[in-house]
């Protein structure tokens, strides 16, 4: 379990939740009702009393007075932002701040920055065991240790649709070869069939019932356009170690993730049609209207929450769930705090929570101070010892009402509490929260920022991978919680993939022996060769729709298996084995087959055996150097 500390910004209070500040405020109103009442105007006095008892009640997002603030800024700010407004104040250029996409990808600002954005791969965190996990987490923390002062950076997860092009162009590109082919016309006629089955599952999640999926970026921010540069290659090459590929944006795939950043309604393939210096024009949104707990953004209502409380206790990749709310863009914020500023603060937390301490007249809150101190402590101890630094946090979640939905909100809501985050509606602020969600390196939430230390930051790793979607595979259905497709894979090659063994386990009926034939019908429609030990028969009707042969190794009326027959090996990279390699394997299969066949022979008879089968091959000009790979059976 990791700690996140608890806010290392808190108000210096005067008595109880209220400050300096709210006391004045108190004064003032007080020193009204006293005029009132001395003035004999005890309705107003009595109407202002009752007034103030709710002015000062405190809520969750501050003194209630603040929050009634806040809403009347909002009623007399703007509120509609269009991109070809008369004003200047009026345009979405002033909302969004963005300058330029540069050739490279590199993306200018109005304020002086710039900003790299770094596209991440997901990873199967789960299956890790807890230390590989914690190596995974160190690299990732290492690679907030490259901002400097100047520098923050964004980690982003936006909605993506499942984009199978790839996927299409091979079964495409297998159709042909089939149709091109020599094979037996009714097999050729399967294998058509087969084939343009998988083309339709395709076009159905590629065109017609699109499927999201959870895409992750890093945008990181700074004012030297060389340095930024640098920094993002150093964030790049440490993530890699993670085993998670990334990926430095180009010009057009930065416009596109920048577009998706906004709202998904629209098709990605518009880029093509867009010249290069239209691209910024492209990516902005036309209009943008606010309400106090709303806006609406090319006619999608969206809403934005921010995180105001974590929890104390988090899991490693505690961020997983938290980013893959579906229908949502979530964006992290984070600054690097400079070491010496980060201690002073902790240290007027510690005094003031010991103050509180002592003078809590209740337990609840004396603990809570406690607990308070305890953290700040804990911060301390993981600067100054551990090499660690700080990192002021700004969460914020955007969610979109994309399915017509009037609870959107509170379903994203809801999420949210259920991993233990406390989230505030931002009523009043949700310009501020457009634009600390927009991917810009400004930040306008100040009251909601939170400092955490590099290792408990970056055990946030949202990059956990909740779908299977192997390059060159085919789909064989789709996963029960989230209805991605999965696409698998059988010969894939990784760091987790080091062979193509498996098993299938599940339930009486649950649908193993379905699942197989299905794996088997869409490995020979790839034209793999396939063996099947079938003592229940339960694979004949199968083999003899395919025009598969059958062996009944009982009478062998219908074939045999030659154990003689060399087959050729695969190397763990896919490719044939050497020579060698494949004729010692095929021996160590012989002398396996002839404990088998002679059951109980002994060793030096065994031995003899072994000699006589190397001798005869050597008769027939194989050994250990001639290449069996063409060999017929």
């Amino acid at each position: 379990m990791r700690i996140i500390p608890k806010k290392i910004k808190v108000k210096n209070t005067v008595w109880k939740c209220y400050s300096m500040p709210d006391i004045l405020v108190a004064l003032v109103v007080f020193a009204i009702i006293f005029i009132s009442v001395t003035a004999g105007n005890w309705g107003f006095a009595i109407f202002m009393g009752l007034v103030s008892v709710i002015l000062f009640m405190p809520t969750s997002d501050g003194i209630f007075y603040s929050c009634i603030l806040e809403n009347l800024k909002f009623l007399f700010s703007k509120k509609k932002y269009t991109k070809d407004a008369v004003k200047e104040k009026e345009r979405i250029d002033t909302l969004i701040g963005l300058k330029d996409i540069k050739e490279n990808g590199l993306l200018e600002y109005a304020n002086g920055y710039y900003g790299r954005v770094i596209k991440v791969g997901q990873k199967n965190f789960g299956i890790e065991d807890i230390v590989q996990q914690n190596v995974d987490i160190n690299y990732f923390a290492n690679a907030f240790k490259f901002l400097d002062g100047t520098q923050s950076a964004d980690i982003i997860k936006i909605d993506r649709p499942v984009n199978l092009d790839d996927f299409s162009y091979a079964v495409f590109g297998r159709l042909t070869e089939v149709k091109d082919g020599l094979e037996d016309e009714g097999i050729k006629k399967i294998k058509i069939n087969l084939l343009q089955e998988r083309i339709d599952q395709i076009d159905r999640l590629n065109n017609i019932r699109k499927q999201y999926i959870s895409d992750y970026y890093i945008v990181v921010y700074g004012k030297d356009e060389i340095d930024l540069e640098n920094n993002a290659v150093n964030v790049a090459t440490e993530i890699n170690k993670c085993g998670i590929e990334t990926k430095i944006l180009s010009r057009r795939e930065t416009a596109v993730f920048l577009k998706y950043s906004y709202s998904r309604n629209f098709d990605e393939r518009e880029v093509n049609t867009v010249n290069d210096n239209a691209l910024l024009d492209w990516v902005k949104p036309k209009e943008v209207e606010f309400k106090s707990n709303r806006y609406m953004i090319d006619g999608t209502e969206a809403a934005v929450l921010t995180i105001a409380d974590y929890p104390l206790r988090v899991k490693n990749a505690w961020g997983a769930d938290l980013f893959n709310i579906p229908n949502t863009k979530v964006v992290m914020h984070v600054k690097p705090v400079d070491r010496y500023k980060a201690i002073k603060r902790i240290d007027r937390v510690i005094g003031e929570m010991e103050t509180k301490q002592i003078l809590s007249e209740k337990a609840s809150e004396a603990n809570s101070a406690e607990t308070h101190r305890a953290t700040m402590h804990a911060l301390l101890d993981s600067l100054q010892t551990e090499n660690e630094s700080l990192l002021d946090v700004t969460l914020t979640v955007t969610a979109y009402n994309y399915l017509e939905d009037t609870n959107y909100k509170k379903k994203v809501r809801r999420s949210m509490l259920t991993g233990n985050f406390k989230p505030s509606m931002l009523y009043g602020l949700q310009v501020e929260g457009f634009k600390s969600a927009n991917i810009s390196p400004v930040s306008t939430l100040g009251t909601y920022e939170r400092g955490i230390n590099s290792s408990s930051l970056a055990a946030v790793f949202p990059f956990v991978r909740t779908f299977v979607m192997d390059k060159g595979g085919y789909m064989l259905g789709e996963n029960k919680n989230n209805r991605y497709p999965f696409i698998f894979n059988l010969w894939k090659r990784g760091n987790l993939y080091q062979n193509s063994n498996g098993f299938v386990i599940g339930k009486s009926g649950s649908g193993k022996s379905y699942f197989l034939k299905n794996l088997i019908l869409n490995e020979w429609a790839n034209n793999t060769r396939i063996i099947v030990l079938d003592p229940e028969a339960e694979y004949l009707n199968l083999t003899r729709a395919l025009s598969g042969n059958i062996i009944d190794v009982g009478n062998a009326k219908e074939g045999r298996i030659n154990p003689f027959h060399i087959y050729k090996v695969l190397t763990e990279d896919g490719f044939a084995a050497d020579p060698i390699v494949t004729f010692n394997t095929h021996l160590k299969m012989l002398e396996s087959f002839f404990k088998i066949a002679f059951e109980g022979v002994a060793a030096d008879i065994l031995e003899l055996i072994n000699n006589l089968a190397v001798e005869t091959y050597e008769r027939k000009g194989i050994t250990e150097t001639t290449d069996c790979t063409n060999f017929t059976p």
